[in-house]
């Protein structure tokens, strides 16, 4: 606990830091990959409130929900590796090819 230095008061809690691997190689792959996290929900985050009150066309819409299929494939094959420590990259570039992509 600290004390806030602005506002006087209770004391704040740090927000607590994620675990770091202890290897330094195996640190900056962890860094990567919260980080890709990060961006992809940050980039979402901003999006959304921009879409509110449009209406997409049949071809729009049908592009979004082939990139959100792409999406979705894409973190499936991010957790599964993560969960199993383990990624073929032929078997993963095939599950992400697996969703054409529509343009």
């Amino acid at each position: 606990m600290r004390q806030n230095p602005v506002h006087p008061g209770p004391p704040t809690t740090a927000h607590p830091s994620p675990p770091t691997p202890a290897h330094p190689d195996r640190a900056l792959q962890f860094l990567d990959l919260t980080t890709a996290c990060h961006r992809f929900t940050a980039s979402i985050s901003q999006v959304l409130p921009r879409l509110h009150g449009q209406q997409l066309s049949a071809d729009q819409l049908a592009v979004v929900h082939t990139d959100i299929a792409r999406a979705r494939q894409a973190l499936d094959v991010l957790q599964a590796a993560t969960d199993t420590c383990e990624i073929d990259l032929d078997e993963a570039l095939i599950h992400l090819e697996a969703v054409p992509f529509v343009r």
